[in-house]
């Protein structure tokens, strides 16, 4: 008798330890928004919700009450329905442009400057960006409730209009 007693809390210690690993995130911030996103491989727009935490964000676009787009960022992957998660990286090189930073998707839906700062210009209520070398032309910015990301020599253009 002795002998079942010790297993017990050894295995409700490997069941809480499995339990606590398959957790989800937790999100701090919700804001829903009309979100557009395009590129040469993607092509979603229509209201959806910005769903933001410490360790991720959320992004996922609706219609006609369907989920259309279920985006996760982190910060060492990106997960897209219907896809296995990615790298960062990896994502930009398939859905959007190589030589986008690693921290690229999580800066937008994030409301942060990209490429390092490169070019800011801070106003009342946000910020822009214009940077445009050989292979980039993009107008960024922040204005209130309002995103706006274009970059005029690869395609690529994401809003977000938070209602």
């Amino acid at each position: 008798m002795h002998y079942f007693l010790k297993p017990i809390p050894l295995l409700s210690l490997l069941l809480l330890i499995a339990l606590l690993g398959c957790t989800k995130p937790t999100y701090t911030h919700q804001k829903s928004a009309f979100i557009l996103i395009k590129s040469n491989q993607l092509k979603f727009a229509d209201m959806g919700f910005i769903y933001q935490g410490n360790q991720s964000t959320k992004v996922e676009i609706y219609a006609s009450g369907q989920a259309l787009l279920a985006l996760r960022i982190y910060n060492n992957s990106i997960c897209m329905d219907r896809y296995k998660c990615l790298d960062p990286q990896s994502f930009n090189q398939r859905f959007l442009v190589s030589y986008y930073p690693k921290e690229f998707l999580s800066n937008i839906f994030n409301q942060q400057p990209i490429f390092g700062s490169q070019n800011l210009i801070r106003s009342t209520n946000g910020f822009r960006q214009r940077i445009v070398t050989q292979d980039l032309n993009i107008d960024y910015w922040i204005k209130g409730s309002e995103l706006y990301f274009k970059d005029y020599s690869n395609g690529v253009l994401i809003k977000v209009k938070e209602q």
